[in-house]
């Protein structure tokens, strides 16, 4: 049986279209933390360079968090604060939950402690940005 030229041109265009797509799309949109776009440690080298690396990272990345976390809480009033430290403990459940489940892909592999410090970096990370979204305002009208 042969297929007529139309319909085989048709075919070419779908996957063409197809791949154009999937090129499109970032991969790392669906990467996890060790692996996504903008990671400070790709290429570290060994495993133990790689932890060391997304140790440091999420050191800095920790004390960026905490300071503006204080910053935050010094121009809230009680009220707020409250809300803010109970929003804060979920948070950090949510955070190790998270990167406990990240590292669970790796099962008793070598790549499991490096991606879940990989993942605390990218979480404490993605709180900044989220509590200066949600209280820089505050901290522009108080502090």
């Amino acid at each position: 049986m042969t297929v007529p030229r139309e319909i085989l041109a048709g075919g070419i265009m779908v996957v063409a279209i197809c791949a154009a797509i999937g090129v499109a799309i970032p991969m790392t949109a669906f990467a996890q933390s060790m692996n996504a776009a903008g990671n400070p440690c790709a290429g570290s080298g060994s495993t133990v360079d790689t932890v060391a690396c997304f140790a440091k990272a999420y050191e800095e990345e920790d004390h960026r968090l905490n300071q503006l976390y204080a910053r935050i809480q010094k121009v809230l009033v009680a009220d707020e604060k409250a809300a803010l430290v109970k929003a804060e403990r979920l948070w950090v459940q949510y955070r190790d939950a998270t990167c406990d489940a990240e590292r669970t892909l790796y099962g008793s592999g070598t790549g499991g402690y490096p991606t879940k410090v990989a993942c605390l970096a990218a979480e404490a990370r993605a709180r900044h940005d989220s509590l200066l979204r949600s209280y820089g305002w505050v901290l522009e009208k108080r502090g």
